[in-house]
C-alpha cells in the first residue's frame, strides 16, 4: 500500500512487480517416462528412485512461466489456423462435440466457431501428445516456439527434438497403422508473429523402441545397484539445464547420496 512518504499507488504496484517477477515456484518433481524428456537418461531414473535428499523440486521462475503461456498460445493459434486451412488432420473439438480422423477444422454445431485441435495421445508406456499430423504429406508436425535471435542462427531441428518427434512418428504408425515417414518442424517466433523457419527430416526408425529398451535396462540397473553413466559431460551442458539432479549428479561421492537399493526392494 502506498504509505504516504511520496510513494504513489504506481510506485507500489512496481515495486510489488518487480519482487514478484523475482520469485519462484517450488513443484516436486516426479520422474515420468515421457518423450519431451528425451532422450532418456538412465542415471537421472536410477538417482530419482533413490536419492535420500527425499523429492527434488523444480524452481519455475516467473521467466519460466511466462514463456511457457507464450509456447502454449503460439501452439493453438498455429494449430487454429492451419485446421481453418484444413492443413492439419486429427480430432477437432468443441462446446463437448469431438469429430475424429478429419482434414481441417469444421464451424461448431453448437456455437458457429471454428473447433478447436486435439493433439493425438500416444499409447502405451512413453507418454506423448503430438503438436499434429500432415496427412498429405504423410508427416507428423511439430511446431517450436523461440526468440527471433534463436530463430536467425537456427540452421535445423535440435537433435533431441528429432529424437522425440521420432518417437511421436513411430508411435503413430504402430497405433493406427499409418506409414508416416517425415518430420515437419516449424520453428516460430515469439516476438514476431510472421517469423518462422521450416524443416523436413526423415524420423529415426528405431527411436521408440530404443528409448523403450533404455527405459527397462534403467529399471535392471536399478535392481543391481548399478549407478549408469551421465548423458552428458557435466552439469551444465546446455540440453540438461533443466535436469532435476544436476546438482547431485557429478557429485565425487554420489552412492553416498543414495539409499541402499535393497531398501526400495523389500
Amino acid at each position: 500500500m502506498a504509505d504516504g512518504q511520496n510513494r504513489s499507488v504506481e510506485d507500489d504496484i512496481t515495486l510489488e512487480l518487480k519482487r514478484v517477477m523475482k520469485g519462484e515456484i517450488s513443484s516436486p518433481y516426479t520422474f515420468q517416462f515421457r518423450a519431451s524428456r528425451l532422450p532418456f537418461c538412465s542415471r537421472e531414473f536410477v538417482i530419482g528412485k533413490r536419492y535420500a535428499g527425499g523429492q527434488v523440486a523444480f524452481d519455475e521462475t516467473y521467466d519460466f512461466h511466462f514463456y511457457v503461456s507464450i509456447g502454449t498460445a503460439i501452439h493453438e493459434v498455429i494449430q487454429q489456423f492451419l485446421g481453418i486451412s484444413g492443413s492439419i488432420y486429427g480430432h477437432w473439438t468443441c462446446c463437448g462435440v469431438t469429430e475424429q480422423f478429419r482434414e481441417g477444422s469444421a464451424l461448431c454445431s453448437v456455437c458457429g466457431r471454428p473447433q478447436k485441435y486435439e493433439e493425438f495421445s500416444v499409447d502405451g508406456e512413453l507418454g506423448a501428445h503430438v503438436d499434429s499430423v500432415f496427412r498429405q504429406y504423410n508427416a507428423v508436425g511439430e511446431f517450436k516456439s523461440t526468440g527471433s535471435s534463436n530463430l536467425t542462427r537456427l540452421k535445423g531441428p535440435y537433435d533431441h527434438h528429432i529424437t522425440q518427434a521420432s518417437c511421436y512418428t513411430n508411435a503413430l504408425n504402430l497405433q493406427f497403422g499409418w506409414d508416416l515417414d517425415k518430420i515437419i518442424f516449424v520453428y516460430l517466433s515469439r516476438d514476431r508473429p510472421s517469423d518462422f523457419k521450416v524443416f523436413v527430416v526423415p524420423p529415426i526408425e528405431d527411436a521408440l523402441s530404443g528409448a523403450i529398451e533404455q527405459y527397462h535396462n534403467a529399471k535392471e540397473e536399478l535392481e543391481a545397484g548399478t549407478i549408469p553413466d551421465p548423458v552428458c559431460s557435466n552439469s551444465y551442458e546446455g540440453h540438461r539445464r533443466n535436469c532435476p539432479y544436476a546438482g547431485v549428479c557429478f557429485h565425487p561421492n554420489l552412492s553416498s547420496l543414495l539409499h541402499p537399493v535393497e531398501s526400495l526392494l523389500r
